[in-house]
């Protein structure tokens, strides 16, 4: 019996391996708990992180829609300034040209001693004693103008007719070059 190893040994091994057995069993199933664990806790942040994800991907689409309509109400309000900048443009012309064609029969004489009541008549019995015309006359005003240290007065005329305007025009031209022909 010398190579048989005695029963209490064996009993000892046996229940050093048991003990070892059940000790490595604790320990596996400790690990597999905090395995679980940990999968569930990942599982969790995933599932956090997902939703963020989700999240943002929304927001990115919705500012991405707004950026496309704030593109476009860019677009709209670029093209309604430049259809109000043509409008005022063309105000602006249409009020130049209205200004231009108030003033058409407009006629300034110069050098004319004319002032006081009765302007408008005055300048009707002038016009037509200097050059030989009868007009009617709507308005008449004397304006002063600085012209360096003196100061010189003439006389704004608006005409009730345009055609009186361009033939006053005419015969004064006529009238300046004949006395130019005299002097030479």
């Amino acid at each position: 019996m010398a190579g048989k190893p005695p029963a209490a040994s064996m009993n000892t091994r046996n229940n050093t391996n048991t003990k070892l057995k059940e000790q490595t069993l604790l320990n596996f199933t400790k690990e597999n708990q905090e395995n679980k664990e940990l999968n569930d806790k990942m599982s969790r942040l995933k599932r956090k992180l997902d939703s963020m994800i989700s999240s943002l991907e929304r927001r990115e689409e919705d500012w991405k829609e707004k950026k496309q309509m704030w593109i476009k109400e860019r677009q709209q309000w670029t093209e309604e300034k430049k259809a109000i900048e043509e409008r005022i443009s063309k105000l602006e012309w249409e009020t130049e040209k209205a200004e231009r064609e108030k003033r058409r029969p407009n006629i300034v004489i110069k050098g004319a001693n004319i002032e006081g009541e009765n302007l408008e008549k005055k300048v009707e019995e002038y016009i037509e004693q200097k050059i030989k015309i009868k007009v009617k006359i709507e308005k008449a005003k004397v304006i002063s103008v600085n012209a360096g240290q003196n100061v010189r007065k003439l006389v704004v005329v608006r005409l009730a007719n345009l055609m009186k305007g361009k033939e006053i025009l005419q015969r004064k031209e006529e009238g300046a070059k004949n006395e130019e022909n005299k002097k030479m």
